[in-house]
């Protein structure tokens, strides 16, 4: 495709000349990004497949426990530090979710052998097909967007990303200082 000619043409024309006008143009992309990730798909393809979607439904779960049910079936068993860290959330509350999932019986909980301070966490063996076909929808519109970018213009987006990152997660130290 033509995004990586785009993204030069924008750097060198259009946008990126004015910091105010591509502010102006990115308040009105993310808010229909947003949206259209949170909108509802076909009804067949809105909810997590049945057998993960009557644990979810029966205990008290919500979207704040998807990340670590996407993080855990895309890239396996870990240490619940390590899984902190990979869905941006402190280890107390990643703690917290993963003793919810444990109750549901989708995750298991283990201490790891060598280091009984650490916890390991996996998603349990009769969800983990059920858990993987949901990760894999959820993620599949940023997979489509990372695939039609070249790797320059890929490399460039998500430098974007981690200095939002850092600037939100700043703030949000700042914010929590004042409360």
């Amino acid at each position: 495709m033509a995004v990586e000619g785009d993204l030069e043409r924008e750097v060198d024309g259009g946008v990126g000349a004015d910091v105010d006008a591509d502010l102006m143009e990115l308040l009105q992309i993310m808010p229909r990004v947003i949206r259209a990730m949170k909108r509802q798909r076909p009804e067949e393809e809105s909810e997590p497949p049945a057998a993960l979607r009557a644990l979810l439904s029966a205990g008290a779960l919500g979207p704040r426990h998807l990340p670590v049910i996407v993080v855990l079936s895309m890239q396996g068993t870990m240490a619940v530090s390590e899984l902190a860290q990979r869905v941006g959330v402190g280890v107390a509350a990643t703690s917290l979710m993963v003793g919810q999932l444990a109750k549901a019986g989708i995750v298991e909980r283990h201490v790891d052998e060598r280091d009984r301070r650490r916890t390991i966490v996996s998603i349990s063996d009769g969800l983990r097909a059920a858990c993987e076909e949901m990760a894999r929808e959820r993620l599949e519109p940023l997979r489509r967007a990372l695939e039609v970018m070249g790797p320059d213009t890929r490399a460039h987006f998500l430098a974007g990303w981690r200095v939002l990152a850092a600037q939100t997660v700043g703030q949000e130290d700042e914010d929590a200082g004042r409360c």
